[in-house]
């Protein structure tokens, strides 16, 4: 994701839960990784407070719920939320719990 800056924004589309919820998250935060063709896996790592924070943001999420995503104020991505990774926790070279979570987002074509 190299040059660009600020923030990735979230959106839930529908449903179940509230339209037009948003989760605002730095974009250091933040991996993308494209499994197959319009599949991506979003990887979030932090500190516990910050992936809780995005952990109780996709736990409300059915499979195929709407989900949209920006970064850094590029366009909305549309896509549906496909479902989450494990949660992991490893020790950082500073001694700190660093936690892991991911979620997988299947793009509109």
């Amino acid at each position: 994701m190299g040059e660009l800056e600020g923030n990735i924004i979230f959106t839930k589309s529908t449903s179940v839960n509230k339209v037009g919820e948003n989760l605002e998250v730095p974009q250091e935060m933040v991996s993308l990784k494209i499994r197959q063709t319009g599949t991506i896996t979003v990887e979030f790592r932090g500190l516990q407070e910050e992936i809780s924070r995005v952990m109780g943001f996709f736990e409300t999420m059915v499979d195929m719920e709407p989900l949209s995503m920006n970064i850094s104020s590029t366009g909305l991505t549309e896509g549906y939320f496909k479902g989450t990774n494990a949660f992991v926790e490893e020790v950082g070279p500073d001694g700190k719990s660093i936690w892991g979570y991911g979620v997988v987002f299947q793009e509109l074509k």
